[in-house]
């Protein structure tokens, strides 16, 4: 839960004027959460980041709020999906757990 705040709160900080967040139920189960805003996009180090298992001292993200959000998705078996066109939008996939 809190890095989904913090990626929201991020996306409300950075974008131009639109964030859209939308959270949908998938067919055989489980749920899409995507955060999306008109901002200036995600640096590649960031991006970086995310993409690799691990965090190294010459590629990591500057804050904590997308590490511990990939963490709790890989956590809950699900998956974290960045995209940059337009600004960024941030998926989240996990499995339904009830």
């Amino acid at each position: 839960a809190g890095g989904t705040r913090q990626r929201v709160a991020n996306a409300v900080e950075y974008a131009n004027s639109r964030v859209t967040v939308d959270c949908r139920s998938r067919t055989g189960g489980g749920y899409v959460l995507s955060v999306d805003d008109d901002g200036p996009g995600l640096p590649e180090s960031e991006r970086a980041a995310l993409e690799i298992d691990r965090e190294t001292q010459l590629e990591h993200a500057t804050g904590l709020g997308l590490w511990k959000l990939r963490w709790a998705v890989d956590t809950l078996e699900g998956s974290l999906a960045v995209s940059t066109d337009d600004g960024t939008t941030v998926s989240v996939t996990v499995p339904d757990l009830g």
